[in-house]
């Protein structure tokens, strides 16, 4: 498996072009949680991004010690922007399918199929992403 490509409109600094780069994260989101391989996520996140660095931190992790993930594949809904300078917010409602987590030893957990109310600060030429939560923006 290797990482998603970045469609050519993902790259331009335009409110079609944020929605597609916010896809394209979410893409290589779920990439990195069904294989650990963080890099492309890293590349695209921000080190001051908090959210964006849990996340690669536990992706890096659970594989690195032998966990893994399937499923939990998120599924980005329709993308409310408010395009700007210095940054762009993208806020969308994923839907997420349903998880299992199995740590080092074997032993499994399975969370159910959910929705969540997601928001990302992008900025940057290239975009990269500055800000990740759940809830709206702040």
């Amino acid at each position: 498996m290797t990482a998603p490509t970045m469609p050519a409109q993902a790259k331009e600094n335009t409110p079609e072009g944020a929605a597609a780069f916010v896809d394209h994260y979410i893409q290589v989101l779920n990439y990195a949680s069904k294989t650990g391989d963080v890099t492309e996520l890293s590349h695209l996140s921000d080190s001051s991004c908090s959210g964006c660095q849990k996340y690669i931190k536990l992706y890096r992790d659970t594989y690195a010690e032998g966990g893994s993930f399937s499923g939990g594949e998120w599924s980005p809904g329709e993308m409310k922007l408010d395009f700007g300078e210095p940054e762009t917010y993208v806020t969308t409602t994923v839907a997420i399918s349903e998880s299992k987590y199995t740590d080092s030893h074997g032993v499994s957990s399975i969370e159910p199929a959910s929705s969540a109310r997601v928001s990302f600060g992008i900025a940057g030429d290239p975009w990269v992403v500055t800000q990740a939560g759940l809830g709206e923006p702040k």
